[in-house]
C-alpha cells in the first residue's frame, strides 16, 4: 500500500498517472522539465502510485527519484515516452536501489562497502565500470550489504541494479564514482598521516618539558618532598630490631 502524498507543484492541462516500486517507506519524487513536482511515500512493500498529476501537452520524459528516510544516498533514474497528447499513465516503474559507498576513496587492496535498500528479497547487482557483479539479497526490510574486493587501482563508475522475479530496476541516470590509489599512493598517504598524527606526540613532548621546568623550578620543594615520602615509606614497611 502506498503513502500519502506528500507535496505538488503541477502545471498542465492534461493528466499523467505512473505506478512502480521503489525501497520501502522511501520518499518518491516525480520531477519533469515543465516544472511539475510531486511526491508521495512508498508503502511498506515499496509500492507508490501517484495520479492525477498535471502536466502539459507533448511531455516526453518524467524522472523519479527515490530518496532514502534512513539517510542512504538517493538514485534518480528517467524514462521516457511517446509524447502526452491526452490523459496517459506509465506502469511498471521500478526504481534504482539507494546506495550509499563506505568511502569514495580507497587504499591499495581496500574493499568498497556498499550499503542501501531495495524491494525486499530482490536480487541486488553492482555494476563496476560497464561490469556486473555477482548480486547479493536484500533482507525482509528491503536493505543489502555489498563487498567489492580485488579492485583494480584508478577511478571507477558505479551503478547498483535490483532484480526480482518479474523485471529489473531502472539504471540511475548518473553514476557514483570512487578511486583506489595505488600501492605507491597508499603509502605516502599513510606516511603523511603518521607525521600529522605526530603533532599529538609533539604536544605531549611539550606537558612533558613543561613539567620537567617546573621540577627544575622548584626542585628544592621537591626534593623536601621527596625526603619526607621516603621517611614516611621507611617507616611503614620497616620492623622493629630484636
Amino acid at each position: 500500500m502506498t503513502g500519502d502524498t506528500q507535496t505538488k507543484v503541477q502545471v498542465g492541462d492534461i493528466y499523467f498517472a505512473s505506478r512502480g516500486f521503489a525501497c520501502p517507506f522511501c520518499q518518491v519524487t516525480l520531477e519533469t522539465f515543465q516544472g511539475t513536482r510531486v511526491s508521495i511515500k512508498a508503502g511498506g512493500d515499496g509500492e507508490f502510485t501517484l495520479s492525477q498529476v498535471l502536466v502539459k501537452a507533448g511531455l516526453s520524459q518524467a524522472c523519479f527519484t527515490a530518496l532514502d528516510i534512513r539517510g542512504i544516498q538517493s538514485q534518480k533514474a528517467c524514462v521516457s515516452f511517446s509524447p502526452l497528447t491526452a490523459d496517459n499513465s506509465y506502469q511498471g516503474i521500478f526504481l534504482p536501489p539507494t546506495a550509499s559507498l563506505s568511502a569514495s576513496t580507497l587504499f591499495s587492496k581496500e574493499a568498497l562497502r556498499i550499503a542501501g535498500h531495495s524491494l525486499s528479497n530482490a536480487s541486488v547487482a553492482a555494476i563496476v565500470d560497464g561490469i556486473s557483479h555477482a548480486p547479493t539479497q536484500t533482507d525482509k526490510n528491503g536493505f543489502y550489504l555489498f563487498t567489492l574486493s580485488d579492485l583494480s587501482e584508478g577511478s571507477h563508475t558505479l551503478f547498483m541494479q535490483a532484480r526480482n522475479t518479474d523485471a529489473a530496476s531502472l539504471i540511475a541516470d548518473k553514476a557514483m564514482s570512487f578511486t583506489v590509489l595505488s600501492f605507491a599512493q597508499t603509502a605516502q598517504v599513510r606516511v603523511l598521516g603518521f607525521f600529522e598524527g605526530s603533532v599529538l606526540l609533539k604536544a605531549i613532548g611539550i606537558v612533558l618539558i613543561v613539567i620537567i621546568l617546573l621540577i627544575i623550578r622548584f626542585r628544592s620543594r621537591v626534593a623536601v618532598a621527596l625526603d619526607v615520602l621516603r621517611t614516611f615509606l621507611g617507616n611503614a614497611f620497616s620492623y622493629p630490631k630484636k
